[in-house]
């Protein structure tokens, strides 16, 4: 059975990676204290600060849990049919992104008005997405290239600054561009953009040019896998028998 903590504690790793914090010890709250504390993951950083990370995910199905769980569901069809599992799912309208955005910070609020966070010097909340893990990888998926500050702040900064937490954090794990953002109690939202790893100029967007053509097979929803296959093949001959047209035509 997966272990929540441990996959809990790789996303906070994350952030801390990405925020240039030296941690001295990740650990697991309730093993520690005993009992519920607000906290999913305890962090002692180099400076001798304890702070207590709430961590949740972002879905981005119309109900919580929704797009998630039919992801998942391909992927367990594509498994018993003895066939690759499908690395996209189709996202949502921006407008239910927006609404998604709302609720998991304003349910999370609710839950940081439970707690006082004494054990810690400092209470934090973590929202990823982009999650790099098989059933999730869709369904979490967000992309940040229309997502600024400002919309950030008119969603969530009411509920954030009544809630129990120093600091808040969207960290998308996998996105079309290197980006994270992090709001501070008194403040606004800052969105911290860095280059990739792989190359500074380059970016997940450049994986997915060119393949406009497969956007309009994906929007009908939560297919069965072998149907999105099959729209897919047919839909990838077409696009080669333009590119052969092309190229005979430039010949001519």
């Amino acid at each position: 059975m997966r272990d929540p903590y441990k996959q809990e504690k790789r996303y906070v790793e994350t952030l801390m990676t990405r925020l240039g914090i030296t941690v001295t010890v990740y650990d697991d709250p309730r093993r520690i204290f005993g009992r519920e504390t607000g906290a999913d993951v305890m962090v002692l950083t180099e400076a001798g600060k304890r702070i207590g990370v709430q961590l949740t995910t972002l879905d981005t199905g119309t109900r919580r849990g929704q797009s998630r769980g039919c992801e998942t569901r391909m992927v367990r069809d594509a498994r018993d049919r003895g066939l690759e599992s499908p690395g996209m799912f189709v996202q949502n309208s921006q407008n239910l992104l927006m609404t998604r955005l709302k609720d998991v910070f304003g349910e999370k609020v609710k839950i940081s008005l439970r707690h006082d966070f004494k054990e810690f010097n400092a209470s934090w909340l973590l929202v990823v997405s982009g999650i790099p893990e098989e059933g999730a990888v869709g369904s979490t998926f967000l992309v940040t290239t229309w997502l600024t500050s400002s919309v950030l702040d008119s969603l969530t900064l009411t509920d954030l600054e009544r809630s129990n937490y120093d600091r808040a954090f969207l960290c998308p794990i996998h996105g079309l561009e290197e980006a994270f953002y992090s709001w501070e109690k008194g403040g606004g939202w800052q969105k911290t953009e860095f280059p990739s790893s792989r190359n500074p100029k380059y970016t997940c967007a450049d994986e997915l040019r060119g393949v406009d053509w497969i956007i309009p097979i994906l929007s009908d929803g939560c297919l069965g896998i072998s149907e999105i296959l099959d729209r897919v093949d047919k839909a990838a001959d077409e696009e080669a028998k333009k590119v052969i047209s092309e190229r005979r035509a430039l010949q001519c």
